[in-house]
């Protein structure tokens, strides 16, 4: 069984997910927008004093050469999107989505040369390549890993909740690519339960959804500081959020509950601001508050590090998928405190407090009680942190996804 994972821009989970599958010698082939290979490799290490560019090579993998294919016209059409997005989000749409057509033309390529049993792709991605590979009777397995877009964009706009019924109205053109895409798939991937729930309740079949949780990543891992329960005792009583500033991760309803908390507090918040909060007064407003520290965004292998100051990490999400930074902190010996739509492993009273999403008065409540129990949550991350270690690693996510290919294939008739 050989498989082609097409992972798309930037840094996502199917990379290491490749370097796992290619030390077990299943990998056919991996395909990414740019990649750190030959000449774009040589262009990055000459400018790696650019910030941009050292995020470039830090995308890098265990991943034999040979087996990358990188579509750097991709990530350049990608950039020149990022760049207009600050003045119009629609332009940045529609530039975006030509950069998925041009890419799902070089995966078709990719795929009548490596002619793989199996193509897994990145959802909004695929396009005309799963035409190709179907047409080849490849098995398709769509990799999604956000709330269906069906019901993405209510759940942002209403704090979380489940629109009353299933919607035909999709305003973006991403969200209609991501759908086409989940409509074309044998077999879809979602990395939580809540993702899968959310995909249910846009009409698909719960039969062809596999959900398998992520984890933490090697290249993570193995740059978090070691630490012990007397370290975690001397941590900061700041809190902690990370991720994105951004409206679907519940600022509004932190903002809220931070500003009525009389508790004394601090936040520190790790993350890139998107720029429509830039301009926002209730954002731009808290930033100012002398109790929250605005780090911005940082490298992972200088976040790994940063995690392990802090005791308490809060992420009140409207909608995820399963949010990769919920298993960092929880890797790092944080308490969580965190919604159910953050599609984690959370379990209330267990790993932190689940809050309703959009809900300021529990959530100040959550925080309050993690601040007066300060035993308790050093106790709880520290479990956190070993839970992690134990459990969710990046072999043990390449050991769940091998077992989705491996149904796959055994239902398709494809030789193991």
């Amino acid at each position: 069984m050989k498989v082609l994972i097409s992972n798309g821009s930037y840094k996502f989970h199917l990379a290491p997910l490749a370097a796992e599958m290619a030390t077990r010698g299943l990998l056919a082939g991996f395909l990414a927008a740019g990649w750190p290979v030959g000449w774009q490799k040589k262009l990055a290490t000459f400018l790696n004093s650019n910030p941009e560019w050292k995020r470039f090579l830090d995308r890098s993998e265990e991943i034999p050469d040979c087996s990358v294919r990188s579509s750097p016209e991709t990530e350049l059409v990608l950039k020149i999107g990022d760049a207009v997005r600050p003045y119009s989000k629609s332009l940045q749409q529609r530039i975006h989505s030509l950069a998925f057509k041009l890419y799902s033309r070089i995966a078709s390529k990719a795929l009548l040369k490596l002619r793989p049993d199996i193509y897994h792709y990145r959802c909004c991605y695929g396009g005309s390549s799963v035409k190709t590979a179907r047409k080849m009777n490849i098995p398709l397995l769509c990799d999604h890993s956000v709330a269906h877009p069906q019901v993405a964009d209510f759940m942002v706009s209403n704090c979380g909740a489940y629109p009353p019924q299933k919607t035909d109205t999709i305003c973006w053109p991403l969200s209609r690519q991501a759908e086409q895409d989940l409509n074309r798939a044998e077999h879809v991937l979602v990395n939580s339960q809540f993702v899968k729930d959310t995909c249910i309740h846009a009409g698909m079949n719960a039969e062809q959804i596999h959900v398998v949780y992520l984890g933490v990543d090697d290249k993570f891992f193995d740059a978090i500081p070691f630490f012990d329960a007397e370290q975690v005792r001397s941590r900061k009583p700041s809190l902690l959020f990370a991720g994105g500033w951004q409206e679907r991760k519940g600022i509004r309803t932190l903002i809220e509950s931070l500003l009525g908390e009389d508790t004394p507090w601090s936040l520190d918040v790790i993350a890139a601001v998107d720029p429509d909060l830039e301009k926002d007064n209730l954002s731009r407003s808290f930033f100012s508050d002398e109790r929250v520290n605005r780090i911005g965004s940082l490298p992972r292998a200088q976040l790994a590090a940063k995690m392990t100051d802090y005791k308490i990490f809060v992420f009140p999400s409207y909608c995820e998928g399963s949010a990769r930074v919920i298993f960092e902190a929880m890797a790092c010996g944080c308490y969580i405190i965190t919604t159910p739509n953050a599609g984690s492993i959370v379990q209330d009273g267990i790993h932190g407090k689940i809050v309703p999403p959009g809900n300021p008065e529990s959530l100040r409540e959550a925080i309050k009680y993690a601040l007066n129990n300060q035993c308790e949550v050093e106790g709880i991350g520290l479990q956190n942190a070993q839970l992690i270690a134990r459990n969710y690693r990046q072999r043990h996510y390449g050991d769940n996804v091998q077992l989705v290919y491996n149904s796959i294939v055994n239902r398709h008739g494809v030789k193991n």
